[in-house]
């Protein structure tokens, strides 16, 4: 069944009396959806009535959160100051061996 855009504001609006009492009487918002989706007051998502607060106002959405990777990055320092990384297990293959080997060239030079 297709509605028009908004439709689902409007049924909120005409039952706002009554979602509001059955509030004040404790009801949360699932029981209060399940009622009037069962006595025929409302056919909108529960999605879209959860979206509306007490006052007939829609929520806004938060922003989404923008500068944030979407894996976890982390420093290669720590694997390297480990031992390992791409290389490991073979020390001629190692930057910090072959930085080693050409100092004590050098001082035997």
């Amino acid at each position: 069944m297709n509605k028009k855009k908004g439709f689902a504001k409007i049924e909120f609006m005409a039952n706002l009396e009554e979602i509001v009492d059955l509030s004040g009487k404790g009801h949360n918002k699932k029981a209060i959806y399940d009622l009037l989706l069962e006595a025929g007051k409302i056919t909108m998502s529960y999605q879209n009535f959860c979206a509306y607060d007490l006052n007939g106002i829609r929520k806004k959405r938060s922003p989404a959160i923008t500068g944030t990777p979407a894996v976890r990055a982390v420093s290669a320092l720590p694997v390297l100051l480990r031992g390992g990384g791409p290389h490991a297990g073979h020390p001629e293959n190692d930057l910090a061996f072959i930085h080693e080997k050409e100092r004590y060239r050098r001082k035997a030079r």
